[in-house]
């Protein structure tokens, strides 16, 4: 059933943004997906609204709010994601670090850290040889480069640590010095209902699946510019204004994806 725009912005504006939307006759919207919220009788509808309502027959029935009418609306934060680099070397095993669980969950690490940490390449693609600002690990880190770092201390990035690591070349030898990205204290902020999050079947501490991220802005404070949240720990959510500084920088080997359309599975 098609509805106007002007319908369509009016259940936008009361808060109902579900997909799905009934309209009894009877004083009250029901909407998501039939979850009941009392929002007006009648005469509260605006007379265009409620007009269009009857003359389309919409009463006592279930109307599908179709795609062209949801306009894309950005969040305050987006979420950092791996960009494929042509050439650019594969990280494959980190050592001596102990516990390096407590690195992807977001437990400080910066006292005990090891002075003799390395990441070797992988073998299987040695032809792979350039370095850029912004590696993802199979352990689910994120490696960034002096250049980067330097680029968060400048702009005063809080609650993340850079935990000093060595990049081997293909031949064993020492490529780089890199760090890893380690925000700590994860924020307990995720609308685990509205991500439609599943916990891990295996390690139900974590979650293994989100159709999209929702989360409550207000929980995060306010000088947090990039971190993770609890549960989702393999994830990094970056505020906008600075995934946005970074772009402008060149930076290499990142991408911004919007909370809506990030996916785990």
């Amino acid at each position: 059933m098609e509805i106007s725009q002007a319908m369509y912005e009016y259940f936008v504006q009361q808060g109902k943004k579900g997909k799905k939307v009934f309209i009894p006759s009877q004083n009250k919207l029901i909407v998501n997906n039939g979850k009941e919220k009392v929002i007006s009788n009648k005469q509260a509808f605006p007379p265009e609204i409620w007009k269009e309502i009857e003359e389309k027959g919409l009463k006592d029935g279930l109307i599908e709010i179709p795609n062209k009418y949801f306009k894309r609306q950005k969040t305050n934060y987006v979420v950092w994601r791996t960009k494929e680099v042509p050439d650019a070397f594969v990280l494959d095993e980190l050592s001596e670090v102990e516990d390096d669980w407590e690195i992807v969950k977001g437990v400080p690490r910066a006292a005990t850290f090891p002075f003799n940490v390395t990441f070797s390449v992988d073998p299987d693609f040695p032809d792979d040889i350039l370095l850029i600002d912004a590696f993802e690990t199979t352990e689910a880190m994120t490696v960034i480069s002096p250049r980067l770092k330097a680029f968060f201390e400048k702009r005063a990035v809080k609650q993340v640590e850079y935990l000093p690591v060595t990049i081997l070349d293909h031949k064993g030898k020492p490529a780089a010095e890199y760090f890893i990205l380690h925000p700590v204290y994860p924020v307990e902020c995720l609308n685990l209902e509205d991500s439609e999050a599943k916990w891990d079947f295996i390690d139900d501490t974590t979650i293994g699946k989100v159709k999209r991220i929702v989360f409550d802005e207000s929980k995060v404070g306010p000088e947090l510019q990039i971190f993770k949240i609890k549960y989702l720990y393999d994830v990094i959510i970056v505020r906008r204004d600075l995934a946005e500084a970074m772009a402008a920088e060149g930076f290499t080997g990142m991408q911004w994806t919007e909370l809506a359309d990030f996916k785990k599975s």
